[in-house]
C-alpha cells in the first residue's frame, strides 16, 4: 500500500493551502473569531466580574449575619428561625439572577459561533472528500479498462 501523504492528490492540496488565497481565507477567520470574542468580552465581560464579586459579598454577609445573631442570644434582632436572614438572600438572589443569565448567554454566543465556524471548515473538507473520491473512482475507472485491455490482448 502506498504512503497518502504522497499521493498527487494531497499533494496538490497541500500546495493550494500554502497560497495567498488560502492563507487570505485563514487569516479572515480568525479574524471574524477575534473579532466576536472582543465583543462579547466587552459587553459580557462585566457580568462575569460582579457575579464574582456579589458571590464573595453573599459569602461574607451571610456568615457575618449568622456569626452575629448567634452571639447575640439574647438580643438578637433575628432570632433562629432567620426570616430576615432569609428574605435579604431571596432578594440577593433575584438580584443575581440576571447577571448569571448574562454570563451564561456569552457562553453560548461563543459556543453557536466556534460551531458556525466548524460547520463551515466540514463543509469544506466533505467537498474536497468528494472530490478526491471522483478522482478515485476515475482512476477505478481506468484501471478496469486497461485491464480488460489487456485481457483482450493475451
Amino acid at each position: 500500500m502506498r504512503d497518502q501523504a504522497r499521493e498527487p492528490e494531497v499533494v496538490a492540496w497541500r500546495e493550494r493551502m500554502k497560497t495567498d488565497e488560502a492563507k487570505r481565507a485563514y487569516r479572515a477567520g480568525a479574524a471574524l473569531c477575534e473579532l466576536s470574542n472582543a465583543h462579547l468580552k466587552c459587553h459580557h465581560g462585566t457580568a462575569s466580574v460582579l457575579l464574582r464579586g456579589l458571590a464573595k459579598v453573599t459569602c461574607v454577609a451571610l456568615f457575618g449575619a449568622i456569626a452575629a445573631n448567634v452571639l447575640a442570644w439574647v438580643q438578637a434582632w433575628d432570632p433562629y428561625p432567620f426570616i430576615l436572614l432569609n428574605l435579604f438572600l431571596s432578594m440577593l438572589a433575584a438580584l443575581q439572577a440576571p447577571v448569571i443569565m448574562m454570563s451564561q448567554n456569552r457562553q453560548d454566543s461563543k459556543d453557536r459561533l466556534r460551531g458556525e465556524l466548524d460547520y463551515d471548515v466540514n463543509r469544506r473538507a466533505e467537498a474536497e472528500i468528494q472530490g478526491l473520491a471522483r478522482k478515485l473512482n476515475a482512476l477505478q475507472e481506468q484501471v478496469g479498462d486497461i485491464t480488460e485491455l489487456l485481457r483482450r490482448r493475451q
